[in-house]
């Protein structure tokens, strides 16, 4: 998707005013190339891929790409399971 006219504030603005409207809490960002989204995934995702007591996370991350020579912005979500989110070292996303 591009966004015409706009700057990396205002696309990452509007991203938080929509993703914690779905259940999305802020996850880790690298302010202006992309932003992270997190929620906590079902039942069914942990028991394939997590284990007691290790609860996956659904990652969305948003990557912020400016066209060559514009004000205009390429935005491309990617979403990632992800096992132990938030903890330094053991942060496992898969796509």
């Amino acid at each position: 998707m591009t966004v015409m006219n706009s700057n990396p504030g205002a696309i990452v603005a509007a991203a938080q005013t929509v993703f914690p409207g779905a259940g999305y809490q802020l996850g880790p960002a690298n302010f202006p190339d992309s932003i992270s989204f997190d929620k906590a995934s079902s039942r069914f995702a942990t028991v394939m891929w997590g284990s007691y007591g290790n609860p996956q996370t659904i990652r969305v991350r948003v990557n912020i790409t400016q066209v060559p020579g514009t004000n205009n912005y390429r935005i491309s979500p990617k979403v990632f399971s992800v096992s132990d989110a938030g903890e330094a070292g053991f942060d496992d996303a898969r796509p």
